[in-house]
């Protein structure tokens, strides 16, 4: 039975970056048995290039599955990979298979590979041994390198980043950076990035008033009654990786110590209506998260 595809919305964090998957690629592709394979491959052949052509060859063959990968990949883009590409062709069972294999077969027998490679080399260093293959230590060496190795495991994917700030500023500090840290917030959520935004003022109102609170509740957001514009500080300004400028700019104490400084000077008022001064602000929005990175 095919089983229709049931992508889940919510995509996992995007932790690593470009360079961490080519590191991540190239250490899956070229493995421990590249110590092994060039003496048998030349033992095999009758001259050098021969043994050059097998190896461009292989490298063919290598290239072919590596496209095939990313087409399916392309085509089907789940965080399941081969899981998700099998369960959705053939069925869950075959799932399944693929995952059981992976957990008993596939990665242990990679484990046990590179174990024998380095026992193979390290008892090369006792007296009078030739070769894991000819000695009784080797096992015993290739055993304890995966006893060792095992405890010391640790998850290949960091811990989530420490959340970094944005502050947005607008003179009143009730109305402009109100909408675009509300709004900003969901998206940094929604596309899993460590940022999260305040919303500050120049001269901050005593209360945010209801041209906000009212129509910004349509848009999926609650302003507590109790909360108030605040004061923009010198520390927020220096602990921010960015402030947002809105309508305004930074005074001079505060210009001096910011990381990053960006001014909005086409945000229209919200007291002369909300829908023009939001859609602004969330055009600047999607152009600023889309500069944004996990680190």
């Amino acid at each position: 039975m095919i089983v229709p595809d049931r992508s889940s919305t919510s995509a996992p964090r995007r932790v690593l970056s470009t360079f961490d998957g080519i590191v991540l690629v190239v250490g899956l592709i070229v493995g421990a048995g590249i110590f092994r394979s060039p003496p048998i491959v030349a033992a095999n052949v009758a001259d050098m290039w021969s043994f050059f052509a097998v190896w461009v060859g292989g490298g063919l063959v290598a290239l072919t599955g590596a496209l095939c990968y990313a087409e399916l990949a392309s085509a089907y883009p789940h965080p399941g990979g081969e899981y998700h590409v099998l369960r959705y062709t053939f069925g869950s069972s075959t799932g399944f298979m693929l995952g059981w294999a992976r957990m008993t077969v596939m990665q242990t027998g990679s484990i046990a590979l590179l174990a024998f490679v380095f026992a193979d080399y390290a008892v090369r260093l006792f007296p009078g041994d030739a070769s894991a293959g000819s000695s009784a230590s080797g096992p015993v060496v290739a055993a304890g390198v995966v006893g060792l190795a095992q405890p010391k495991s640790a998850p290949a994917i960091p811990p989530a980043a420490k959340p970094q700030t944005i502050v947005f500023v607008c003179p009143f500090g009730s109305a402009k950076s109100v909408v675009a840290a509300r709004f900003f917030n969901r998206m940094a959520k929604e596309r899993g990035l460590p940022y999260r935004a305040v919303a500050r003022g120049l001269t901050p109102e005593a209360t945010i008033p209801s041209y906000v609170r009212e129509p910004i509740r349509a848009d999926g957001f609650d302003i507590a009654a109790g909360e108030k514009p605040v004061r923009l500080k010198a520390a927020e300004v220096r602990g921010a990786s960015a402030v947002v400028c809105i309508m305004c700019q930074l005074p001079r104490e505060h210009s001096t110590v910011a990381r990053k400084s960006i001014e909005w000077s086409d945000v229209p008022d919200v007291d002369a209506g909300y829908g023009p001064a939001r859609d602004k602000i969330v055009a600047h929005l999607n152009e600023l998260v889309g500069t944004l990175r996990p680190f």
